[in-house]
């Protein structure tokens, strides 16, 4: 171990023939090395520490001398547990989400699961069997809106500096099925009826139920209909059109 030639306190050389840096020494040969610095802490401890070019070394020397930190007695980084993240971003959720009550069930499935964990203990090969095991209990889509509840609670915990990583990210999610068409029986139909709370809106889901769910609006508005959502297909959510003025089908 040298002293620095510069006479920079707390700066010195130290030979690794894995060094990063290349010095001349006094009698004309080259060897390899790092330049380190050590400095002294309030509490009375005599810290080293590898910095590697001369130029920097020189730099951290004196901001150590000034900051005097001690990595023996460091602050650990607090740890959070999985369960109190999802209990916190529910409470957050509550408040403006309308899927609240999906991702109240949700978050209890994986609080069950993984409630006295860590967020940065969860690896991506637990999260995976997981999968695997509610693939065989759910369906596919079910397992792929819990991973990406899992994932966005994820997300807002490293917004909020509670951890740096995203094991959810590696996950592939499942493929899900195209849907299907199903039609209402008789006694469903007559309880839709039932339900509704105007003559208009019955008037509106009899049209809809009397359509076949293949045929689609045409694309340019037919004169007369003020609907903007002419062009949509042709279900309840898009259907908005007074019955009287409904803008013709395509056969």
């Amino acid at each position: 171990m040298k002293l620095a030639l510069s006479g920079s306190r707390g700066v010195y050389w130290r030979t690794n023939a894995r060094g990063t840096q290349d010095q001349r020494t006094r009698d004309g040969k080259r060897e390899r090395g790092d330049w380190w610095i050590r400095w002294g802490c309030p509490h009375g401890h005599l810290h080293r520490a590898r910095v590697g070019p001369k130029s920097l070394a020189q730099r951290e020397v004196e901001r150590h001398r000034l900051e005097r930190p001690c990595p023996r007695r460091a602050p650990k980084p607090t740890a959070f547990l999985l369960a109190d993240v999802i209990v916190d971003y529910l409470a957050e959720a509550k408040t403006y989400k309308r899927s609240y009550r999906d991702d109240a069930r949700y978050g209890r499935m994986w609080t069950e699961r993984f409630g006295a964990r860590l967020l940065d203990e969860l690896m991506p090969a637990e999260l995976e069997r997981v999968r695997t095991e509610r693939v065989q209990l759910v369906e596919p889509a079910t397992v792929n809106r819990e991973l990406a509840f899992l994932k966005h609670v994820y997300n807002v915990a490293i917004r909020d500096s509670k951890t740096e990583r995203n094991p959810v990210s590696k996950i592939k999610l499942l493929r899900e099925p195209s849907g299907r068409v199903r039609y209402l029986t008789d006694e469903e139909e007559a309880r839709l009826m039932a339900a509704l709370p105007t003559d208009a809106n019955r008037q509106r889901v009899t049209v809809l139920l009397q359509t076949p769910p293949q045929v689609r609006i045409p694309r340019s508005p037919v004169e007369g209909c003020g609907s903007s959502r002419c062009g949509r297909r042709f279900d309840l959510l898009a259907y908005t059109c007074d019955v009287n003025r409904l803008c013709a089908p395509e056969a």
